[in-house]
């Protein structure tokens, strides 16, 4: 039995120096794969960083570009009320322009008649007293 056991242990010794030296090629191509994969990595990093800032910078002109939309809008906003409001001033000027404007008319026009008959008796009168027809 004694010879079974060393056995055993001389294989599973075997076995493992066996599945060590089979290792020892992997891990060092494992190594080497991430010495790749950090490379790729820092070259990303670098090629990305400019990138990212030209991106955050667009970002931030886009949103002033935005804010100056915004306010010209309100400024058109506030413009329009006010050529409404000017509208309906007018609108207003001119009723009233057309109610006093028509009854100072009538009124000048009524004058005008009144003198013009006023004058006329008046020289009417003035030439029969002197006698002539």
């Amino acid at each position: 039995m004694q010879s079974t056991s060393g056995t055993l242990v001389t294989v599973l010794a075997v076995a493992v120096t066996a599945g060590v030296l089979f290792m020892i090629p992997v891990l060092l191509e494992l190594r080497r794969a991430v010495r790749t994969l950090n490379s790729i990595l820092k070259i990303t990093e670098e090629s990305l960083s400019p990138t990212l800032h030209e991106l955050r910078a667009t970002l931030v002109n886009l949103d002033r570009i935005t804010t100056d939309i915004s306010t010209v809008t309100d400024d058109v906003r506030v413009f329009s009320g006010s050529v409404r409001q000017v509208g309906k001033d007018v609108r207003e000027l001119s009723g009233l322009i057309n109610v006093l404007g028509g009854g100072v008319g009538a009124k000048i026009t009524g004058l005008r008649a009144g003198v013009g008959a006023g004058v006329g008796y008046l020289v009417k009168n003035l030439l029969r007293k002197r006698g002539t027809p």
